[in-house]
């Protein structure tokens, strides 16, 4: 619960500088869609350069000796980074709908992008078996409800979900892995079983 009294601190202190400068608040996005995009790919083994990136972004660029999936890697993120900002600006919940539209758009051209795995999967390299893929739905409903009501103000579970899901509040999908192709890059993220 800390996490999200600091959040609400940090918020009240942005929204003391509002209305933010029309060509700062631009500066900032093109920044941060850069660096937030560079980073979650990178971590999945994207080796392009936070310059790199930019470059692709910016002028739609290939970069030479790298791969064009590694290109649609970084496009796509950017894309689905510019449609949570557009639901956010709207003030949509998140859904399912929601989460499986960013996966959708992530992992475009992708034929699993969007939906939600079909098959039992382990985390690579562990001993650790994800929930029964049959479980997905039903998990994912209760996460979007746990959701709805952690924005709604209310910081312990509701009674109509039965799973606590306080480790979302950092990392989503690390309880059941609600995808089989990875929602950073479109490759796969799990081993089947």
């Amino acid at each position: 619960m800390e996490i999200f009294q600091e959040l609400d601190r940090l918020k009240t202190q942005l929204d003391a500088l509002r209305p933010l400068d029309p060509d700062l608040l631009k500066n900032l996005r093109e920044v941060y869609t850069v660096r937030l995009t560079h980073h979650s790919t990178a971590i999945e083994g994207n080796t392009l350069t936070e310059s790199e990136t930019q470059i692709v972004l910016d002028k739609g660029i290939t970069i030479g000796g790298k791969t064009l999936q590694e290109h649609l890697e970084v496009v796509n993120h950017a894309s689905a980074i510019d449609f949570i900002r557009d639901l956010a600006k709207e003030q949509e919940p998140i859904s399912e709908w929601t989460i499986r539209q960013v996966h959708g758009l992530v992992c475009k051209g992708n034929s699993l992008a969007g939906a939600y795995r079909a098959v039992n999967v382990m985390a690579a390299g562990t001993n650790y078996r994800y929930p029964n893929a049959i479980k997905v739905p039903d998990l994912m409903a209760e996460f979007c409800a746990w959701l709805c009501y952690r924005r709604d103000g209310h910081t312990k579970r509701p009674s109509n979900v039965k799973a606590d899901f306080s480790i979302f509040d950092v990392s989503f999908g690390s309880r059941f892995s609600p995808f089989t192709v990875d929602l950073t890059t479109s490759r796969p993220c799990n081993y089947p079983l």
